[in-house]
């Protein structure tokens, strides 16, 4: 599975390399994403293209749709994202994030998706 401030695996280790994002960046978030790349390198480079249609929507009041259904609600604190499905808690770092891309990657391994900002 891909990490996003969207994606729900278990976090272990520590092998990725988050950013500080100030409270007005950590807005940025809300709005829909697209994955588009995976299995990059902790910059974001030499990536594996996204066939799939996953489409992340981060809601201004914390809930997270993945294809129009909901899935958890998060919260960004620093460079982490914190997903709460109900039943597990997930982290996930945000490595870069600006208004037109977000990259991110788990503590388990070292390498980082690419999501687009779509709207």
């Amino acid at each position: 599975m891909m990490a996003a401030c969207a994606q729900f695996r278990e976090k272990s280790g520590s092998n990725s390399e988050a950013v500080t994002i100030d409270s007005e960046k950590q807005k940025l978030i809300i709005g829909t994403w697209k994955i588009t790349a995976v299995h990059c390198d902790s910059q974001g480079n030499n990536c594996d293209w996204y066939a799939g249609k996953r489409i992340f929507r981060f809601m201004q009041n914390g809930d997270l749709f993945v294809n129009d259904t909901k899935q958890a609600t998060y919260r960004v604190e620093g460079a982490i994202c914190t997903l709460d499905t109900g039943k597990k808690l997930y982290n996930v770092n945000i490595i870069s994030l600006d208004s037109k891309r977000m990259i991110t990657g788990e503590n388990n391994r070292k390498t980082t998706e690419i999501y687009n900002k779509m709207k």
